[in-house]
């Protein structure tokens, strides 16, 4: 089949032929929300796509058990993401963590198939056993890589990748000064339900179904999937704060479990609000 692999949808705007494939990850929710979306704009053009785990690649149980791992790193030393991003920036670690990606490869062929015409992910180190079977020739289509955040760190590129979707400009410049070797720019993978205002009325009925002031500014806190960090001590301090900006305030955040993920944490919700006369 050929189909337009078109801009509006990927950021590519190339002719596919054959069956698509995503290769995602249920880290968090980012990776996959993005694969998902893609997916289903590529099917509204008619291609046949296919998104699979890149953790069910992975030898035996260790996709679960990374998973739980880095659950569990994040939800007891957060800081500590921080100080492995470094680590994996180093030549050394940096190349192991490719190295490791190639316990995926014997599942990845199998699930490629002969009949694949592009291959799509949207996770680091899929991205690097695809291009493990770019590099030795084993897979003829392309490979298009698609960047979820918006600081770019150097395992989430690869230069056996035939493109690289940025969502901002300034990703894109990060993703060519790490070698990408061609940077399209193109809007974040977000569903339709996602969309920017398009009438007062459209607010007024969304504040009234959250339960939110009709017409006080607000300030929303957001977090990843897992609610990773102190989410409700920043609700908290910020509801303190003595000196808002503007004169009435409120401040919520929520978290919500991730459909499909390897541990499912209780539903949990933080909310605080509170108001200043001006």
């Amino acid at each position: 089949m050929t189909a337009a692999y078109s801009s509006a949808a990927d950021g590519v705007g190339e002719a596919v032929a054959g069956r698509v494939v995503v290769v995602s990850a249920r880290i968090g929710a980012g990776h996959d929300g993005a694969a998902r979306e893609l997916a289903r704009r590529l099917r509204l053009g008619g291609l046949r796509v296919d998104r699979v785990d890149f953790l069910d690649l992975l030898p035996g149980r260790l996709g679960a058990a990374q998973c739980a791992a880095y659950r569990r790193q994040l939800e007891a030393a957060p800081l500590s993401w921080n100080w492995l991003l470094a680590a994996l920036d180093t030549p050394l670690l940096a190349a192991a963590a490719r190295w490791g990606a190639r316990l995926a490869v014997p599942r990845l062929r199998a699930v490629l198939g002969p009949d694949v015409g592009l291959a799509v992910s949207t996770y680091p180190l899929a991205t690097h056993a695809l291009a493990a079977l770019r590099s030795c020739g084993e897979l003829a289509a392309p490979l298009a890589v698609h960047l979820t955040d918006p600081s770019v760190h150097q395992l989430s590129v690869s230069p056996w990748a035939d493109v690289t979707v940025a969502p901002t400009a300034f990703a894109a410049r990060q993703a060519r000064e790490l070698g990408a070797a061609r940077v399209v720019l193109a809007p974040p993978l977000v569903g339709p339900q996602f969309h920017p205002l398009r009438s007062s009325r459209e607010r007024e009925r969304v504040r009234a179904a959250l339960g939110l002031p009709a017409h006080r500014p607000l300030v929303l806190v957001t977090s990843g999937s897992w609610g990773v960090g102190q989410v409700g001590q920043t609700v908290a301090d910020v509801a303190s704060w003595p000196t808002p900006p503007s004169p009435w305030w409120s401040a919520a955040a929520t978290r919500r479990c991730v459909p499909g993920s390897s541990r499912r944490a209780a539903p949990t919700c933080w909310a605080g609000s509170r108001t200043w006369p001006s």
